[in-house]
């Protein structure tokens, strides 16, 4: 699987927590931009964002404008470049406003544990409990077909440090966040150049 295939469809357990959400967020950023590359136009980018509450929910939603419109503000000369073709967006404040949308756009938010049941990465900033992860990641595992991050579909070939794996019973096995949120730099480990 490609890198882009891997990031088409993709979920964020835990996705209103610091952790998570910047995780969401980077992932966000991520799949705009590739889905803004002309070479994967008409190619759907979902990430959902799994959380226990509607509330926390709705919170990380308006952290996700606030946080990409500072994005967009930063590269607004390169997303002139990537809407050049929009002859409706001449002004910095409408493409940053429709790059903000485009990321926006992107993003599913549920309380619904069954969104992860499609993806083909998953992220997990849930609580430290080992054995609930386990039993979450068992419950995606044997719902999802493409098995994200198991021994069927390896992980990046140099996975991060703070990720480890563990294996379950059913012979699968998944990956857990061990230390804080990684950095952008995390993304150029796997397999892509990011300018």
């Amino acid at each position: 699987m490609t890198y882009e295939e891997r990031l088409q469809h993709v979920s964020v357990l835990g996705a209103a927590g610091k952790m998570g959400s910047g995780i969401l967020l980077l992932t966000a950023v991520e799949m705009a931009d590739l889905s803004l590359k002309p070479e994967n136009k008409g190619k759907s980018f979902v990430v959902n964002a799994i959380d226990v509450s509607d509330e926390a929910l709705s919170g990380v939603m308006k952290y996700l404008r606030a946080q990409v419109l500072k994005i967009a503000e930063k590269k607004a000369v390169s997303l002139r470049k990537v809407y050049a073709g929009n002859k409706n967006l001449v002004e910095n404040y409408d493409i940053i406003d429709q790059y903000i949308f485009d990321v926006l756009s992107l993003v599913r938010p549920t309380t619904r544990m069954e969104a992860a049941f499609d993806s083909r990465m998953i992220f997990e900033a849930i609580k430290e409990d080992p054995e609930m992860k386990i039993g979450i990641f068992s419950r995606i595992s044997s719902s999802n077909p493409y098995n994200p991050g198991s021994s069927r579909t390896p992980p990046p070939s140099r996975s991060p440090n703070w990720m480890r794996r563990q294996d379950l019973k059913d012979g699968s096995s998944v990956f857990i966040s061990t230390t804080r949120l990684p950095c952008r730099n995390w993304w150029k480990s796997l397999n892509r150049n990011i300018p």
